[in-house]
């Protein structure tokens, strides 16, 4: 699986996801550092690789054949656990089948399947082709489970045979694999969407962008997801699929582009995942984005644009994304979840679903912030290193009528619970000066009035003026302005030079 962390939000049309799970440096020299480092635990997943290439034939009525199934695992009711698989496969040369990637957990004992999440290209020609579905697996009653994939491939010619490949030894970037976590997922997250059922052949309810009229872009915003107190880094992943709307498929009734309708024989766009930590507010603490991976030629790469060509009609989406949790977003761990899908030229496009789960991936043992405003510098660096946590955080030093080195305020807040060793941010006052007047005053006596303030005279070149020379005429700050003890003031002196 490959992840990326980068820039911001873009917001073009609001569609919600419901959602079906929701949970809530180094220290300053002179301070004590924590007596003992946090205790970690961190997800960890059942690997279970193909063992061998499988051939998979043409078969009537879209009938699946198994690829690969877990073991059994046990699971208490409403234990989640996170599932993801890698489906990749090679087809031959002359050929354009439809083949299809879908994840399907059972309870052990019950042909009803507990979760299941499906995606499908159209492909052509002789190349490889690799996508991911991933599914938070919620157990609804005690049991043991196991999670399988399944594929079909469709073709008029019957001598043909999609291969479904194996990974090399040690190999996860390529082969097709399942992938199941361990143990439950505390706080877990996850959303689907929620606009009604769009069927593959474009009945019921579907929403399309690039349609003459209707919006170019669509982001789907979940509910917001917190991540627990503990945790000090998270993993989303979204899997959707998007059809391109071509002129004659009936797939999209309702969007018929004829050729396009700029002229281009595919569907371009772009798509991004964002997971955003917020502040209390709700405004933006931490940007957190991820960008799609695409398969070509056995190649996977990570990329922000998507095209889908008229032959390959089907585009799944896959996005990985993992993110530290940062302590200094004022006490507030709440994420925002927002998958962005846009249209830019070609053929309009479908959207016809999927599924975001979040996880929180690495935790660690916790302690509880100390209040330590009005407090000395000094004196909350120790109680801060006492708790266990850390003042690696730049402080941020502002000017203020209270004594020099009191502490005005902290990120995170006093009683937040925090995992040990995390950063406490500090806002220390740096007391304040009152700048005097120097205007029109003479050259010494203005440098000497600065120095009496606690502020540092600076002489800029002269002003060539024959109006009272020899006198102040300008200064930086101006009299009667509060600066830090300490803090500059430019003065010039007029020059009569005629």
């Amino acid at each position: 699986m490959r992840y990326q962390v980068s820039r911001g939000l873009r917001v073009v049309v609001l569609v919600p996801l419901i959602a079906f799970l929701s949970a809530a440096g180094s220290a300053t020299a002179g301070y004590a550092a924590p007596a003992a480092g946090p205790v970690t635990v961190t997800s960890a997943f059942t690997y279970v690789p193909l063992l061998d290439n499988m051939p998979v034939t043409p078969a009537k009525g879209e009938q699946y054949k198994l690829v690969l199934t877990t073991g059994t695992f046990t699971m208490t009711k409403g234990d989640m656990r996170r599932v993801t698989d890698q489906l990749d496969i090679r087809i031959p040369s002359g050929h354009g089948s439809e083949d299809n990637n879908q994840l399907t957990c059972f309870e052990q004992g019950n042909t009803n399947p507990a979760g299941q999440i499906s995606t499908g290209v159209n492909t052509n020609d002789s190349h490889a082709y690799q996508w991911n579905v991933s599914l938070l697996l919620v157990a609804p009653a005690t049991g043991n489970y196991f999670c399988q994939i399944q594929t079909y491939a469709s073709d008029k010619d019957p001598s043909y045979a999609m291969t479904v490949l194996a990974p090399a030894p040690g190999q996860t970037a390529y082969g097709t694999w399942l992938e199941v976590s361990s143990s439950s997922e505390p706080g877990a997250g996850t959303w689907s969407w929620e606009l009604g059922t769009c069927n593959p052949d474009g009945t019921g309810t579907c929403q399309y962008i690039g349609v003459p009229g209707g919006p170019a872009a669509i982001d789907m915003f979940t509910s917001p997801w917190t991540a627990r107190d503990d945790a000090t880094t998270i993993d989303a992943v979204a899997t959707f699929m998007i059809t391109s709307c071509y002129g004659g498929t009936s797939s999209c009734p309702d969007a018929d582009s004829g050729d396009g309708i700029f002229g281009i024989g595919a569907a371009e766009g772009e798509a991004w995942l964002d997971v955003n930590q917020l502040y209390p507010d709700g405004s933006v603490c931490q940007v957190n984005q991820a960008y799609s991976e695409e398969s070509t030629d056995g190649q996977v790469m990570l990329t922000e644009r998507y095209d889908i060509s008229n032959s390959q009609h089907h585009r799944p989406l896959y996005f990985h994304l993992s993110a530290p949790v940062s302590q200094l977003c004022g006490g507030s761990r709440r994420f925002a979840v927002d998958l962005h899908i846009g249209w830019t030229a070609g053929n309009p496009v479908k959207i016809d679903g999927g599924d975001i789960n979040a996880i929180n991936s690495v935790r660690e043992t916790t302690t509880t912030v100390p209040d330590v405003t009005g407090l000395t510098h000094a004196q909350a660096g120790a109680a801060i290193a006492a708790a266990g946590l850390t003042t690696g955080a730049p402080d941020d030093y502002v000017t203020s009528t209270i004594p020099p080195g009191t502490v005005l305020g902290q990120d995170s807040p006093a009683g937040t619970t925090e995992p040990d060793g995390s950063p406490v941010q500090l806002t220390v006052s740096l007391g304040h000066a009152t700048v005097p007047d120097v205007i029109r005053d003479r050259p010494a006596a203005a440098v000497q009035a600065i120095k009496n303030a606690g502020l540092t005279a600076v002489t800029l070149p002269p002003i060539s003026n024959c109006a009272d020379p020899g006198t102040v005429q300008y200064q930086d700050p101006a009299g009667g302005a509060q600066a830090p003890p300490g803090s500059q003031v430019d003065i010039r002196v007029t020059a009569c030079t005629r």
